[in-house]
């Protein structure tokens, strides 16, 4: 008898304070109720402003229309509010991210991180903007790289279509392509191609300069630039040549045998240019190595064809 009644006793415990939650929280509904109210009906000044704030804050209420519309009101007279107004940030901010508006909540964000800094309570606003925020920024980037991707493969369509045109249509076409991309090699190795087949020298050195800066120590690319150079054939280009063998040279080594016949070529045209003086010993240095190990290449790869080779590098 005695445990049924402590039993009762307890229930009854219990439902008197659930009652009592339940009431207060009827109350607080009812009190955010009036202060809405209150809010919508007078002139939206300070004071209601500051109440219905409170009171959405007490209830854990969202309601991001009404907080957008009053913190404004409210921060006119911040000197009235005193350490409230960072609980009103606070609110504020929760309610720009209900509203998807990333750039004002970051400001919001960064006014709470300079007053304090070392919050716990900040750090975790700050996750929330970024849960909200910076994956779908991540997402929108992703798309925006899709598409930029996919109008890149149709300017690229149009590029090859080019190659079957006049040439003036296909650099037309070109140079409309790399206004946009101006960095692709493949587009420039184009325009490259279409001088160069033109015997315009120049403007293919111009050219294919742009498609070595893809690519600035490929040995194979610097080769094709001192070729181009070569093809030019004043003596700054051939001293620039020369230049060029020998980078792509001390790149990629032995094996590197075309490399080493355009060295050897580039000295040999720039040694028969009665104005060059200043470099003559530079140049009959490069030009008798790059002949011993041209000699000494083929003498070990294909000892017959050393010997027409001799009396072609001799000359």
């Amino acid at each position: 008898v005695q445990m049924s009644c402590l039993m009762q006793s307890e229930v009854k415990r219990e439902v008197l304070r659930l009652h009592i939650i339940v009431m207060s929280d009827l109350l607080e509904l009812s009190n955010v109720k009036k202060a809405l109210c209150d809010y919508s009906s007078d002139s939206k000044g300070f004071a209601s402003a500051q109440a219905v704030l409170r009171a959405l804050r007490l209830t854990n209420s969202s309601r991001p229309d009404v907080v957008l519309d009053a913190v404004p009101r409210v921060l006119k007279q911040s000197r009235k509010v005193g350490d409230e107004i960072w609980s009103v940030y606070e609110q504020y901010f929760l309610a720009l991210l209900d509203v998807h508006d990333p750039e004002n909540a970051k400001g919001v964000l960064l006014a709470m991180r300079e007053e304090f800094p070392d919050s716990k309570r900040v750090s975790g606003l700050a996750q929330l903007y970024s849960e909200a925020f910076e994956a779908e920024d991540a997402l929108a980037e992703a798309r925006e790289e899709s598409k930029s991707s996919v109008e890149r493969e149709l300017l690229r369509d149009r590029v090859v279509e080019g190659r079957t045109l006049g040439r003036k249509e296909a650099l037309e076409k070109l140079s409309a392509y790399l206004k946009v991309y101006c960095a692709d090699p493949e587009a420039w190795l184009e325009i490259c191609t279409i001088y160069f087949n033109n015997l315009d020298f120049k403007q293919a050195q111009h050219a294919f300069e742009e498609v070595l800066l893809s690519d600035p120590s490929n040995p194979a690319l610097i080769s094709k630039l001192a070729e181009i150079l070569y093809a030019v054939g004043t003596e700054e280009a051939l001293v620039e040549a020369r230049k060029y063998f020998s980078r792509s040279l001390s790149l990629l080594g032995d094996g590197n045998t075309r490399a080493l016949w355009g060295l050897y070529m580039a000295t040999a045209k720039l040694g028969s240019l009665t104005k060059l003086q200043r470099s003559d010993d530079l140049n009959i240095g490069l030009r008798n190595e790059s002949k011993a190990k041209l000699e000494a290449e083929y003498s070990k790869s294909s000892p017959s064809l050393s010997l027409l080779l001799k009396p072609a590098i001799d000359v």
